[in-house]
């Protein structure tokens, strides 16, 4: 189906009123707004709408502001430098390379993944997993899946997340009301404020100066550089500590059973202040090790825990679905469902075995980056029969069409190659 442009006029905001199938967005310098995909289109001073009962692939100048009020199906927006407003997006969302100056989404109710887009972001409920990475201010309501945030300009405050919770460089003060799973913390720039986490939290130091809080029914972690200045004050039923604090002070609190431990390295700005229903394990890490950390990126594993990959295979299974999403709309315009549907199963297969590739990789570097013993990542089991069946040749009809939008420009080289690959069984 060919694109219909429109002169935008003095248009400022471009709203989908409603999409029945999958939204793309894309950002470019033409100054018009393309639309591909049946649709109506109304417009009013500053304000063009779009609704459609279908899929849609939209263009927009990329400095205009996008309001989606609901889509049925995914949605992946790239390229939109102004401000996002998203209401209800009944699939996985994924935002892209965009300088948005403000970003709200109220509900998601697959996944959400973010990345290279300024923001800040306002979020209300994301009903599966959410990663962010090069973004700005987070304010988050509600995660009812894996949170995992990388690179973060400015604040990260979240009221709830269900599952594990993973956040590493971040510039601002970091705040979690509630995560009912694990929280994996490192290289943070500001305040840091645990108020309650059912799981065991682990932070690999250090902090800025100034007063932190860590509170965990489970155990806490804490892997501090050497020579960075710490004052810690713990709490818990038991306490590890090979940290070379001075001043220390010991002691047990007959009434509840827990021990309390308290003492200081260096002038002693940066207060932590840590509590735990099981234990608390102080270590120290040497300058070169942590700095392998950092490089690394993966989040320290509390004694006896499994390696955390919540964050790496969100990050790739929406990387591959973002593909899928461009890709199988444009597909399933010009041949249909069925063949848009084994693009899918090939896409889904590859995803598979990259997330089963990055467990192994992130297993070898966790035993290499401490002594702690790490459970070794189960085997990945053998690809089903299908996968070892005999190579199917796509057929001639598929191979004329795709060296019609060969030499028609609608695909390039690459594009042609990767289509004829994914057709084969």
């Amino acid at each position: 189906m060919s694109r219909k442009y429109y002169e935008p006029g003095k248009t400022e905001w471009v709203e989908v009123s409603h999409c029945g199938g999958n939204l793309l967005v894309k950002g470019w310098e033409d100054g018009r707004i393309a639309v591909q995909g049946n649709h109506e289109a109304g417009e009013t001073e500053g304000l063009m709408t779009l609704t459609s009962k279908e899929s849609l692939s939209v263009w927009l100048p990329a400095s205009a502001s996008l309001i989606v009020r609901t889509v049925e199906g995914d949605v992946v927006i790239k390229g939109i430098r102004g401000e996002l407003q998203i209401e209800a997006v009944m699939g996985d969302l994924v935002v892209k390379s965009g300088g948005s100056v403000g970003a709200s989404i109220t509900a998601v109710h697959g996944s959400l993944a973010v990345r290279s887009v300024e923001g800040p972001f306002q979020i209300g409920t994301i009903h599966g997993d959410a990663a962010f990475r090069n973004t700005g201010a987070l304010q988050i309501e509600l995660v009812h899946g894996d949170f995992a945030a990388r690179y973060v300009e400015q604040d990260v405050r979240i009221d709830e997340v269900y599952g594990d919770a993973s956040l590493d460089t971040v510039s601002g003060d970091v705040e979690i009301a509630h995560a009912y799973g694990d929280v994996n913390l490192g290289n943070l720039g500001g305040q840091l404020n645990v108020k309650q986490c059912d799981g065991d939290i682990r932070l690999r130091g250090g902090l800025s100066a100034g007063k932190h809080h860590l509170t965990a029914r489970g155990n806490i972690v804490l892997r501090w550089p050497a020579g960075e200045p710490l004052a810690v004050h713990a709490t818990a039923s038991s306490i590890s500590n090979r940290l070379p604090l001075q001043d220390m002070e010991e002691q047990r609190d007959e009434a509840s059973g827990k021990q309390r431990l308290s003492g200081q390295m260096g002038d002693g700005e940066t207060v932590l202040v840590a509590d735990a229903g099981g234990r608390i394990v102080l270590k120290e890490i040497s300058r070169a090790e942590w700095e392998k950390d950092f490089e690394a990126g993966w989040a320290e594993a509390a004694v006896g825990a499994a390696v955390d990959l919540g964050g790496l295979a969100e990050q790739i299974s929406n990387e591959i679905s973002a593909r899928l999403i461009e890709m199988s709309a444009r597909m399933e315009e010009r041949f249909g469902g069925d063949y848009a549907q084994r693009l899918a199963e090939k896409a889904a297969r590859k995803a598979e075995q990259a997330v089963a590739r990055a467990a192994r990789h992130a297993a070898r570097h966790q035993r290499q980056a401490n002594e702690w013993y790490v459970p070794p990542v189960p085997p990945v089991p053998p690809a089903p029969p299908y996968q070892k069946a005999r190579r199917r040749q796509p057929s001639a009809e598929e191979q004329v069409k795709i060296l019609s939008m060969l030499e028609k420009g609608i695909i390039s080289v690459d594009e042609a190659e990767t289509l004829l690959r994914a057709l084969e069984s």
